[in-house]
């Protein structure tokens, strides 16, 4: 980090430094042309001392002016101070400036001149080099500013990028979770014995996986869903998993019609089915069916997910319950499994709080 931070600085120097050697340079060859067409005697050893000793004390104060130019900004709460500053500060740099070019020319070209005529010659030119320094600082202070507010756009877009890259990252991160490579792999694997043995089944299973990869992109960006867009879902996933395995059982929906557009945490109710579809049913005799009935129970929904596969394991249901709690994770109040009421199949009851109705509702008209 400080290898970058003194990389960067050496190259912003490198830019003041070409650039007030070029300025220089334009002022000397305009001194030169002045001097020829007026046909009068061109010191240029005086006068290239005099042009780059200017602009590279310019140079010297640049990172001054730098500074000040981003602690002080133009802003409305702020306006009075920042003018004064900067009005005090160019004061004192013109002077200082104006003070040590003159010494050094003097210094250097005219050696033999005494105190007095120095004095002399320094007040003359005193008044024309501070107003021209003034005016130099200011323009300085200009540039400073469209400096820094292009760098400060640049950070901004920079920061930008790197907010939508990880938005996506965070949204990819999100579809690989929810997309389960295992359950493609497996589908993946059963369309290609699929178009060997049945076509007709493999269109369906195309057509049905299709919706299934469009329903998990289009819920990705949304933390609730409307309720039917949920049960879509989780009608597609029984169909894949039907057209997959023709022995796993079938699904059934006993919802209220007032219910349909109550909006429900994304992926509240599928991992609960899916969980329950994954029950070791080789030991059943028969496919079974899954019942998913949803009722309002005043501002809450409640959701009960029937198998009336049989209980073989004992512990099936503390599996199971353990196992849509960690699924379902904050998406649901409450997570109960527990035998049906002949004591043979599993009930699971989900109790889902539809918070933000209105935003979703909005959402989806």
């Amino acid at each position: 980090m400080k290898l970058e931070f003194s990389k960067k600085r050496n190259a912003e120097s490198a830019i003041v430094l070409a650039v007030a050697t070029l300025i220089a340079l334009i002022f000397f060859g305009q001194g030169f042309f002045t001097y020829k067409n007026m046909k009068e005697t061109f010191h240029w050893e005086e006068h290239a001392i005099w042009t780059f000793t200017g602009w590279y004390l310019w140079a010297a104060f640049f990172p001054i002016i730098l500074r000040l130019t981003r602690r002080f900004r133009f802003d409305r709460g702020t306006l009075v101070r920042t003018i004064a500053i900067h009005t005090s500060t160019a004061l004192v740099i013109a002077v200082l400036h104006a003070s040590i070019q003159i010494l050094i020319v003097h210094w250097l070209f005219h050696p033999e001149r005494t105190a007095a005529e120095f004095f002399k010659i320094a007040r003359d030119l005193f008044g024309w080099l501070l107003f021209w320094r003034f005016a130099i600082y200011h323009g300085i202070l200009a540039v400073c500013y469209a400096w820094d507010y292009f760098r400060r756009a640049k950070e901004t877009e920079l920061n930008a990028i790197q907010i939508e890259d990880s938005i996506f990252r965070t949204q990819m991160q999100t579809l690989k979770m929810q997309l389960e490579p295992q359950f493609l792999f497996r589908n993946l694997r059963s369309l290609s014995s699929l178009m060997r043995n049945n076509l007709r089944t493999a269109d369906r299973f195309i057509a049905r996986l299709g919706d299934y990869l469009r329903m998990t992109l289009d819920n990705a960006q949304h933390r609730e869903v409307p309720l039917r867009k949920e049960l879509e879902f989780v009608r597609c996933t029984m169909e894949i998993e039907k057209i997959h395995n023709p022995d796993s059982p079938s699904i059934q929906f006993q919802v209220s019609t007032n219910c349909f557009d109550w909006p429900v945490p994304n992926r509240s109710i599928q991992p609960a089915v899916e969980a329950i579809l994954k029950r070791d049913h080789k030991k059943s005799t028969s496919p079974g069916q899954i019942i998913v009935e949803v009722q309002p129970d005043g501002e809450t929904l409640l959701v009960h997910i029937h198998d009336n596969r049989p209980l073989r394991d004992p512990d099936e249901l503390e599996s199971l319950q353990s196992t849509i709690s960690e699924l379902n994770g904050k998406r649901t109040q409450e997570n109960a499994v527990k035998l049906d009421q002949n004591g043979e199949g599993i009930l699971a009851v989900l109790k889902i709080d539809p918070k933000m109705k209105n935003d979703v509702q909005t959402e989806t008209r």
